[in-house]
């Protein structure tokens, strides 16, 4: 649901002053690119979402297998997408997913994976904005970075190889949760070496401050950011927190949290770095609404995919991801309330100066 809010919030000036920078109003401006929803760009969206299903359940094949799922993937499995390589799943951050090849397409897919405990990610998600080199001002999440550090020798080299074998085959990335985040910085290096590529994600978190969603909004290649009813995940980081959104996003609107049946018209599009009238403007701890984008986002049973279990990893102390935090699900979800209250006052503070968001 999306509530109006008549006051504002008590420290949402104090907010403003922990975080990073802001930058000046008249850079929020509402993009007018080209972002109308095309047959293609609905079809292609949903043909992607199977490659970040599959990261649930293709975990360190070997290169040349088939990617294969149960019942999540049936398109890429009849095209007979096979592996160029694992990323090792190495670290606390228990980064998983693939590069893979499609002849029937003539693509190359890079498909990363989103957390394994998306509870816990919600509940304990620090909020710590660090520079990046990527362009002038440029912040990131300190730990989406390190995640994306920790594969990115092996991703890089899967993709060299792959494209020096195939000069003329497209570039995809794409990634759900976690895996959006990590595979939008992944695309920013991509095309700073002179690949293009698009990018197709699924309950993205914000991933960095203004300069950077700019700087890769603006780069050669297009952003599919999906986005759907009550998820909680891309509201988070909030805004006020100096996070912002690349633009646009599409809003799978309508609900419940479980429907997976959507139509072109049914799909609102919203342009925008700091838009809160799609998902940033919707309020609760609906965790269906996160696994489910055009089909359910795991690996068939949901044994290895992302849930809402109310159980704390016993690496989360060590992981730069999270902050150590006991909090009950009702007091989660006033929190992530909380958060969506002071982005849409803070967003109305904006309009009335003029800006649309």
């Amino acid at each position: 649901m999306r509530l109006s809010v008549a006051s504002s919030l008590s420290w949402a000036a104090a907010a403003l002053v922990a975080a990073s920078p802001l930058a000046s109003p008249e850079s929020l401006v509402t993009r007018q690119d080209a972002s109308t929803l095309t047959k293609e760009i609905y079809d292609n969206m949903q043909y992607y979402a199977e490659y970040s299903a599959s990261t649930y359940c293709n975990s360190d094949n070997a290169a040349g297998s088939l990617v294969v799922c149960e019942d999540g993937c049936p398109q890429v499995m009849a095209n007979g997408a096979t592996v160029v390589g694992s990323l090792p799943n190495t670290t606390v951050f228990e980064m998983d997913g693939y590069v893979a090849l499609d002849n029937v397409r003539k693509e190359i897919v890079v498909a990363f994976r989103g957390s394994s405990g998306l509870r816990n990610w919600i509940a304990d998600l620090t909020f710590l904005l660090v520079p990046c080199d990527y362009t002038t001002g440029c912040a990131v999440h300190t730990g989406f970075k390190i995640a994306w550090e920790s594969i990115r020798e092996y991703t890089l080299g899967f993709v060299k190889s792959a494209l020096a074998e195939y000069p003329d085959y497209t570039l995809v990335v794409t990634g759900h949760s976690l895996g959006a985040a990590v595979g939008t910085l992944a695309v920013i290096e991509l095309r700073d070496m002179g690949y293009a590529c698009d990018l197709y994600t699924y309950g993205s978190p914000r991933v960095g401050n203004l300069a950077l969603v700019k700087y890769v909004t603006d780069q050669v290649g297009a952003e599919y950011r999906a986005t759907h009813f009550e998820d909680p995940v891309p509201r988070l980081p909030p805004i006020l927190f100096g996070y912002f959104h690349t633009s646009p996003e599409y809003w799978l609107a309508a609900g419940p949290a479980t429907n997976v049946d959507y139509t072109i018209d049914e799909i609102e599009t919203c342009l925008g770095y700091a838009n809160i009238s799609c998902n940033a403007g919707t309020f609760g701890l609906n965790g269906d609404a996160h696994t489910h984008y055009f089909q359910y986002l795991g690996c068939d049973s949901g044994s290895k995919s992302t849930d809402m279990a109310l159980t704390t990893r016993d690496d989360i102390a060590t992981n730069p991801l999270w902050t150590r935090d006991e909090v009950s699900d009702e007091d989660l979800e006033k929190r992530l309330n909380n958060y969506t209250l002071q982005d849409i006052e803070y967003s109305k503070e904006l309009a009335a100066s003029g800006l649309a968001l």
